[in-house]
């Protein structure tokens, strides 16, 4: 399961109809207006006018994990003339960490971007529909992810810049590219922002609530996971042996001299990677902008290179059929993994079941005082110590299966057009990153989780149901005794359900 899908899934849910339920008409509306980053949420509803919204939320899925590396084989494609059996290691990329996160408009962003890049190589040079193309381009991938909008132009230049890396020491060359991209790259970047923030009724900035803008933590470990999040899952021993194999390649590729580059793409996915290291760990409210430009980074650079290590027809169906392997090898490790979980994903349903429509939920856990000691799958490498386990949103799953509300939807002014009504709109969550931990209810709340969760004031008066994930491991703080205003209702292990008395 991806991190945040199950919370996109209940607003998808909530879009195609569900916030008219009389369930939750009094706790959810849904409002355009507020929302500039829209792209996702239009593409499922438009999906959701043909198929069961569960269906359009697995489309959205497979197009989030398969498009980037898909974009990046047609850019590789095109940019060298030819299929090649490099391009079956670009599976490899599904699995970023970005991808499971399940960054949906970040990922459909990153694919739109190469796609249309694709589509620009593919139109005569020098015209002005080009130009007015990049534009129009710009402004549909802005309108789903900003980053995106930044990848495109970065793109777009590299194409500009060219294969040939002699012609970067040219000084006509160089002043050629900067005209070049003066003239049909910064429009298709500054005219689209401009666009935005002059019809938008709410900006994602709006959303900084933090005092200090930009924060950094130059951690060994972090940097170290930003950098590799192209390849990191669940383990990261596990996840670095597929990697290996290509460093390899690449490596014996370079010996013989027998590669092919394009030095544009090559130069900008550097340029990407070397960011990845110096951006901010936070940006505002943001806790993950630093991960997203090794991704970026990765797929330029799968692009941009081309080894021909061996010269044998027989020799190259065999690196053929490696690189098939090691693509399908790690599909069917993420797959065990996903399967060795639906134990807990079918208990937390079973628990949800027994909510009634229109009560009001919301979730706890049990933090892990050895995150390592957790199965595998539990969470990913990025992410076991600052926010918290893969399921912390399934918990959102309450609304479309059950009717029922739950604070911790995504409902970001400038970012999802959803919001809450009162007197939610004070109480919810500002941003919802982390599940609390139980202990909040056996002892008074702390200013940081009042800031981070004010809607756990009063909990026993404005609340039916609490739902208790990560229940099938010692709690890292001790024993939890539930405050006798809890009733249990259904343990299942993994997943426990209170009812609040009245």
């Amino acid at each position: 399961m991806l991190v945040d899908y199950p919370n996109h899934l209940a607003r998808y849910w909530l879009l195609l109809g569900g916030a008219s339920h009389p369930s939750l008409a009094s706790d959810y509306a849904v409002d355009w207006g507020r929302s500039s980053l829209v792209g996702g949420d239009m593409l499922a509803l438009l999906l959701g006018q043909f198929v069961p919204y569960a269906i359009a939320g697995k489309m959205i899925v497979f197009l989030v994990l398969a498009g980037p590396p898909v974009g990046a084989a047609c850019l590789s494609r095109l940019v060298f003339g030819r299929w090649h059996w490099w391009q079956l290691s670009f599976p490899l990329l599904t699995w970023s960490t970005t991808g499971l996160f399940g960054f949906l408009a970040f990922q459909i962003s990153l694919a739109l971007a190469l796609v249309f890049v694709c589509v620009d190589i593919l139109l005569p040079a020098g015209t002005a529909i080009k130009i007015v193309l990049r534009i129009f381009f710009g402004c549909i991938i802005l309108f789903v992810h900003p980053f995106g909008l930044g990848f495109y132009a970065l793109t777009l230049f590299a194409m500009i810049v060219g294969p040939e890396w002699q012609t970067l020491r040219d000084r006509s060359r160089q002043v050629s590219i900067v005209r070049n991209t003066s003239i049909s790259v910064l429009p298709a970047l500054i005219l689209p922002v401009i666009g935005l923030l002059y019809f938008s009724f709410t900006l994602p900035v709006n959303n900084l609530k933090r005092s200090s803008l930009f924060s950094w933590e130059f951690q060994p470990i972090l940097i170290f996971n930003r950098v590799f999040a192209p390849f990191l899952a669940y383990q990261r021993d596990v996840d670095l042996l597929f990697l290996a194999p290509l460093v390899a390649l690449i490596g014996y590729s370079l010996y013989r001299r027998r590669i092919q580059t394009h030095a544009g793409l090559v130069v900008v996915g550097l340029f990407l990677f070397v960011v990845s290291v110096i951006a901010p760990t936070r940006v505002g409210d943001e806790p993950s902008a630093g991960v997203r430009f090794s991704i970026m980074a990765a797929l330029l650079l799968f692009s941009g290179i081309l080894p021909n290590p061996f010269g044998g027809y027989a020799a190259r169906i065999a690196a053929a059929a490696a690189m098939f392997c090691l693509s399908f090898a790690r599909l069917t490790y993420i797959d065990h993994i996903w399967q060795a979980r639906q134990s807990d994903v079918l208990s937390l349903e079973s628990a949800l079941s027994h909510v009634p429509p229109g009560a009001k939920v919301f979730a706890l856990e049990y933090e892990w005082s050895n995150p390592k000691a957790a199965p595998a799958g539990r969470f990913l490498v990025y992410d076991r110590a600052p926010w918290g386990t893969v399921f912390r949103h399934a918990p959102a799953l309450v609304i479309p299966q059950r009717q029922g509300f739950i604070p911790s939807l995504f409902a970001i002014p400038g970012e999802q057009p959803v919001r809450f009504l009162p007197p939610w709109d004070r109480l919810a969550p500002f941003v919802f990153y982390q599940v609390p931990d139980a202990h909040v209810l056996d002892k008074p709340p702390s200013p940081q989780v009042v800031r981070n969760d004010p809607y756990l004031l009063d909990w026993d008066e404005r609340f039916d149901y609490v739902v208790l994930i990560e229940a099938d491991h010692d709690n890292a703080y001790g024993p939890f005794n539930p405050p006798p205003q809890l009733q249990l209702v259904s343990d299942n292990g993994y997943a426990r359900l209170y009812r609040v008395r009245k």
